[in-house]
């Protein structure tokens, strides 16, 4: 007689409840109904020089991207334990590690043999230990030195002196944060623990790591962060793509420390409506959307139960590689729900950020000819007065 397998229980897709921060929720009941909004009125000027001068993206290149904590990866790219990832894009190769106590370190990859580097694997890979393939030479997770082929043929070799140079590197927020400078101190008070806090509300640093894809856009690392400090372009910009899912709305802009928040209602959003949405941060995403800048080079974007962290590479003057990092709330079981996620891919990474992308790179073409001297900006774009504030000051006060 055929056995009956018993019917297995359904795979629950949703993660528990997690409660928003006061202050995300204070940003969202500030907002107006989306029928009542009013914008701000004003002009404000940017000089063309500061996207086409190279005096000023060295300035930004030696001040900023050497000794500021810049937002490497989120934690889920490295998953558990004994794991690590080359990141290249910063001035230097930089090998992300996850020790099997669940640290995380920052090392310079480059062997203390001959300079070579150590590991090529821009996909994270698991194992305990890192060899150079050129000799062999390997480490440990923390980058200690730990094996030396014929290690008789060295005199006097102290392999407690010879790990991998390591650069200052904190886990907060979900996100990995790494100084470029090996000389650098490591305080890192540069990220409050307000913006941690938002961000732990996300849940982020406990996502899965749905995809990664890589864009080069010939076009200054700022004109493709200002698409994402304004909504002014959204039903413009992309009126054939994601344009029509959205309306005009007016949006809140909040700073912790040189970090930014944007929070913006949805379509038909009314106060009411908010009310109802108030109990986890995954309801009030529903009718909320925000968008943080985490300074000085990266956007992070939270949908409706995924978010999209876009990491700038400054590789010139007028040319950027951007890493776009999808996490979703939960690891997909069922075809369904991986399906849908694939199609969230679809229609951000394929249509929508490409069309940011070419926007900024044809603003740089335009500013090239040196015939527009000044950028304007108004009412619909103060997440960029914001940012460009803070960056000026950050500047001037690293002088």
């Amino acid at each position: 007689m055929a056995t009956i397998a018993p019917p297995q229980p359904a795979v629950r897709e949703e993660r528990p409840p997690r409660k928003p921060s006061a202050s995300q929720l204070a940003a969202a009941r500030s907002l107006p109904n989306n029928k009542e909004a009013v914008w701000p009125s004003f002009t404000e000027k940017l000089p063309a020089s500061l996207y086409v001068d190279q005096a000023r993206y060295d300035e930004e290149q030696q001040k900023l991207f050497m000794n500021v904590p810049l937002p490497l990866a989120p934690s889920a790219y490295l998953e558990g334990p004994d794991s690590f990832v080359c990141r290249d894009g910063f001035g230097q190769s930089v090998i992300l590690t996850r020790d099997k106590q669940g640290k995380v370190h920052a090392l310079v990859n480059s062997c203390r043999h001959r300079g070579s580097r150590v590991t090529d694997n821009d996909e994270p890979e698991h194992g305990r230990l890192m060899v150079c393939p050129y000799h062999a030479w390997s480490y440990d997770l923390s980058g200690k030195l730990v094996g030396v082929p014929r290690r008789e043929v060295f005199a006097d070799l102290d392999k407690s002196q010879l790990g991998l140079v390591e650069l200052p590197c904190i886990e907060k927020g979900g996100v990995i944060w790494v100084k470029m400078n090996h000389m650098a101190d490591d305080d890192f008070s540069d990220i409050p623990d307000e913006l941690a806090l938002d961000l732990d509300a996300f849940g982020l640093g406990d996502m899965h790591m749905f995809a990664l894809r890589k864009h080069e856009i010939e076009g200054n690392w700022k004109l493709i962060l200002d698409t994402f400090l304004e909504g002014y372009h959204v039903i413009r910009l992309h009126a054939r793509t994601i344009g029509p899912m959205y309306e005009d709305t007016v949006v809140r802009v909040d700073r912790f420390g040189s970090h930014l928040r944007q929070t913006s209602a949805r379509v038909g959003f009314t106060q009411d409506l908010l009310e109802q949405n108030v109990e986890s941060i995954d309801d009030l995403r529903r009718v909320v959307t925000y968008v943080y800048t985490l300074f000085p080079n990266a956007a992070l974007i939270f949908s409706q139960d995924y978010c999209n962290l876009l990491i700038m590479q400054p590789k010139g003057v007028g040319k950027t590689i951007v890493h776009n990092f999808m996490l979703t709330n939960v690891n997909p079981q069922s075809e369904k729900l991986r399906k849908k996620w694939e199609k969230s891919l679809m229609m951000t990474n394929d249509l929508a950020f490409p069309e940011d992308f070419a926007a900024s790179a044809a603003t740089y073409q335009g500013l090239l000819t040196g015939v527009v001297k000044e950028l304007m900006i108004g009412g619909m774009e103060v997440g960029m007065q914001h940012f460009h504030d803070v960056l000026e000051t950050r500047l001037k006060s690293m002088a």
